[in-house]
């Protein structure tokens, strides 16, 4: 186990013992980090982010959090050093650091700190919320006792929660232009103006989606010129999310996420219907997962304003090959021997696939791409539904009027019960998943009352055995089905992809003449 003790007055002491996670002698990491002094004439800075930048990345901010959790303490404020494994003279420098901590902290914290009846973090929160000055600050430096304290009341997994909200409670507390505020932008490597857009912008909604690495979060964030960066609640909680799915994958490289938020901002204020690319999920998971496609973000000396996807219209020649290349490699597996279904093409419509009713008409989508075209001009996400139509849960309808504008879009499922196969509406959505009108849910019914005839009752019996049998042996298709959708975007998409990056960057950059068209 991995003990790290900080002492958030700007040092920090630290005793491990067992086998180290962090590939570094224990006394070297404890010696390196007793070094780490503050500058008086700035103030404080935080301690925990300063060690998670510098020895681990990503990753040890949230086990920081935990090991701080199970520090011995006892009574509060009292560190039991003969708990420690660690050598006498590094207990000796650890008791001497800890006794100059205590010394400065404010008698009302300190009497937080003799508190025994802590259930939830609401005293912390409330010091936080409450003091201001100097008391402020030293509510930073109290951090990581009150912390420890706490722990010894709940489980781990409650202390690493609420320890989260107390985060944003600090940083969202920290008043704008002080001295603490710039600290914690050095803390976090990054600029006061990226620590204030976060305060200015990101309210409670938003925090409540971050991960446990929020200085990776900032580092992100200042990369992205300022007039892309996110300020709706929605846009903020779309660009944490791309951070917070890339999170784990490797290799971990905060420049496809730049990327991937940049092509996000430019489909949405740029209005680039035709060409949006909308899987923003999809995208980022193909940049993280064909890490040899890092290179086209690839700009070394660009400065935070052109670290744009410019740098992909440098290399599309060298992703358009490998995607080629990658997808002939898939060729053999576009039918699945088990489910002898083609993962890349249609599947099993209804009996009845068109439908008239009072000028409206009903057809149904059983390819991939009418799913996707369907979810662009309707914007919701039925084109996230293909896995479900493949194995037979779901049979979508598209309901246009008489002129061949799309009007809603339907959802039928197959039911079983006493033995007998029936239909029934699982969801009828309007376009942005607004309610459809009365006589959309008119046509929904007839063709629900059509389908239910019993001279259709076989044909649906057997397109329901066999969309249970696909279902039943799936699982050996989930992971070929994976990897060719993974080749399915690369191919079908790439066209689309690079054509939203050229158009973005020349609008952005402003170096599209006019008349001037691309050519991929």
């Amino acid at each position: 186990m991995n003990i790290i003790f900080e002492l958030a007055n700007g040092q920090c002491c630290a005793a491990i013992f067992g086998p180290s996670s962090l590939y570094l002698r224990p006394d070297e990491i404890a010696r390196d980090i007793l070094r780490f002094n503050f500058d008086s004439a700035e103030g404080y800075r935080l301690a925990m982010l300063e060690l998670s930048k510098k020895y681990h990345g990503e990753n040890l901010s949230i086990e920081v959090v935990k090991l701080i959790g199970v520090m011995p303490f006892s009574h509060g404020m009292h560190l039991n050093l003969n708990m420690l494994g660690a050598p006498v003279e590094l207990k000796n420098e650890i008791r001497e650091c800890y006794q100059a901590f205590i010394g400065r902290l404010d008698q009302r914290i300190l009497s937080y700190l003799h508190c025994d009846d802590w259930k939830d973090s609401s005293a912390y929160n409330s010091l936080i919320q409450k003091t201001h000055g100097h008391y402020r600050r030293q509510a930073v430096q109290a951090y990581p006792i009150l912390g420890s304290v706490y722990s010894q009341k709940v489980s781990l997994y409650n202390f690493i929660g609420e320890i989260d909200k107390s985060r944003h409670a600090l940083m969202a507390t920290i008043d704008q232009g002080r001295p603490l505020q710039g600290l914690l932008a050095e803390a976090l490597s990054v600029g006061p103006e990226t620590v204030r857009w976060v305060q200015k912008y990101a309210n409670d909604q938003v925090c409540k989606h971050w991960s446990y690495c929020p200085e990776k979060f900032y580092q992100y964030l200042e990369l992205i010129p300022y007039n892309l960066r996110p300020k709706r609640e929605q846009d903020f909680v779309c660009f944490v999310g791309i951070c917070d799915r890339l999170h784990f994958w490797q290799p971990f490289d905060s420049k496809p996420i730049v990327g991937s938020w940049l092509i996000y901002a430019a489909s949405k204020d740029w209005e680039l219907s035709d060409d949006k690319v909308y899987e923003i999920e999809l995208l980022a998971r193909m940049l993280a997962s064909f890490h040899r496609v890092i290179c086209l973000y690839g700009v070394e000396d660009s400065e935070s304003s052109s670290l744009l996807i410019a740098a992909a219209t440098k290399a599309s020649a060298n992703w358009l090959v490998m995607a080629r290349k990658w997808n002939q490699e898939m060729h053999f597996n576009l039918k699945d021997p088990e489910t002898d279904l083609d993962l890349q093409g249609g599947w099993p419509g209804l009996p009845i696939c068109d439908f008239e009713f009072q000028g409206m008409s009903c057809h149904e989508l059983t390819t991939r791409n009418t799913l996707e075209e369907e979810g662009r001009k309707q914007g919701h996400c039925v084109g996230g539904y293909y896995s479900k139509c493949q194995f037979g849960q779901f049979h979508i309808f598209s309901i246009s009027d008489d002129n061949g504008e799309k009007l809603s879009t339907l959802a039928i499922e197959l039911v079983k019960s006493d033995g007998q196969v029936g239909v029934r509406i699982a969801e009828h959505r309007g376009r942005r998943n607004e309610p459809p009108s009365g006589r959309e849910y008119e046509i929904a019914d007839q063709l629900l009352s059509e389908l239910s005839r019993p001279i259709f009752s076989m044909k649906i019996q057997a397109i329901y055995d066999g969309a249970e049998k696909r279902r039943i042996r799936r699982v050996y298709a989930e992971e070929r089905q994976t990897r060719l959708n993974f080749a399915w975007i690369l191919n079908y998409k790439e066209s689309k992809l690079l054509r939203s990056i050229q158009i973005a960057v020349s609008r952005l950059s402003g170096s599209k003449k006019e008349g001037e068209t691309w050519v991929i």
